[in-house]
């Protein structure tokens, strides 16, 4: 879902035709990729870090592979999918706009206003993603700093697709926040993330609720007071679940620490193979 999200998001943002005094939509777009792609050009092949929620401390790895980036979450996490589901830049990296249906599909983006994100001027630009971009999104928005030209945010609006599980089919709002983007060894990497999720849920069962209930009661009943780091991961993951399931936000916020480059693969990802 993130790749996708990211990629068909991009894909159909750059041909806009903008109003008379504001900032041209495709120049704004193509600047934003150049920055990733200079972050992501030829001399580096992969890069780790750690995304930190809390006592919940998450190893991700993110690779060149032959055709795109790839991003992987340590599944020892109980919070690995979720945490990288922010981590969407390398996405933008592997995107091109020469292509004759990926420019049909730009011709729909336009630039909607200007607006702060945490105090940095940013271009918001929109698109009506379509069925033929991607089935589960409607509308995406993507929000480039004025000055740098780092993706600040990206705000989806859509369905959950299918292998959301429980989730699947319900109306979603995401938004990710990429902030505070350091450089190490050539490559730029917000410091700062942060995913918001508002989901309407799927049409349930009495049964299925009264289930997911009593297995969120379980849950807190086992994991309540724990110090180890993966229990308290677990029970974040849980209160999420709960709140969401009673209509609420998800919202974490997380930072990144120890980025390193062109070490190679971690032995964590080893193992999991």
């Amino acid at each position: 879902m993130r790749a996708g999200i990211a990629a068909a998001a991009l894909a159909t943002l750059v041909l806009a035709a903008p109003a008379a005094a504001q900032p041209n939509a495709t120049q704004v777009l193509r600047g934003a990729v150049q920055a990733i792609n200079r972050s992501h050009g030829p001399q580096v092949q992969d890069y780790t870090f750690t995304m930190v929620h809390g006592a919940t401390r998450t190893p991700v790895y993110v690779e060149r592979g032959d055709e795109e980036w790839m991003v992987h979450a340590s599944e020892e996490s109980p919070m690995g999918s979720l945490m990288s589901m922010a981590v969407v830049w390398p996405t933008f990296a592997d995107v091109e706009d020469d292509g004759e249906e990926i420019t049909e599909a730009m011709e729909a983006a336009r630039y909607v206003r200007s607006e702060r994100v945490e105090g940095r001027a940013t271009h918001v630009i929109t698109a009506d993603m379509g069925e033929d971009a991607v089935e589960e999104v409607d509308t995406a928005l993507v929000y480039i700093d004025a000055e740098t030209s780092h993706l600040l945010r990206m705000y989806v609006v859509g369905e959950m697709p299918a292998e959301g599980g429980q989730f699947a089919g319900g109306d979603m709002r995401l938004t990710v926040d990429m902030l505070d983007h350091q450089e190490t060894d050539g490559v730029v990497v917000p410091r700062r993330v942060r995913v918001r999720m508002l989901m309407e849920m799927p049409e349930m069962s009495a049964d299925d609720l009264a289930q997911m209930s009593m297995s969120i009661t379980a849950v807190r009943a086992q994991l309540e007071g724990s110090t180890d780091p993966e229990e308290q991961g677990l029970l974040a993951v849980v209160e999420m679940f709960a709140k969401m399931l009673d209509g609420g936000e998800l919202d974490l916020p997380m930072t990144i620490e120890d980025v390193v480059v062109n070490a190679g693969p971690p032995a964590w990802l080893d193992e999991e193979m």
